[in-house]
């Protein structure tokens, strides 16, 4: 048990680290690229959470907890949450970078005037 404990805390410290990443540290000088390293970044880590939570159930399956209906429904919640997210990310992401070509776009016409 002491093993899956340790394991748990290793991949939350990654996840942790991959949710803050972004907050912290400036990938690019380029607007859009920075933009768009840091929203992959929360994608991986929502992507991570949900590999985190079916490694969770497959640790109780094994225990033997009686929670495991429990958690494989909180694991049920957690991947349907995050296929909205990354959804809902790369839709933001898509008009962003629409927008970023938008306004490229009228720079160079006025430029040219």
């Amino acid at each position: 048990m002491s093993v899956y404990i340790a394991i748990v805390m290793w991949i939350l410290a990654v996840e942790f680290g991959v949710f803050i990443l972004p907050l912290v540290v400036k990938f690019s000088n380029v607007e859009i690229l920075d933009y768009v390293i840091r929203k992959c970044c929360w994608i991986i880590g929502l992507i991570l959470l949900s590999f985190t939570s079916a490694m969770l159930a497959t640790m109780a399956e094994t225990e033997g907890l009686a929670l495991v209906n429990e958690i494989f429904t909180f694991m049920y919640l957690i991947n349907w949450l995050v296929y909205i997210m990354v959804t809902m990310l790369g839709v933001s992401m898509l008009f962003k970078y629409v927008q970023y070509l938008n306004y490229k776009k009228a720079e160079r016409t006025n430029e040219e005037l």
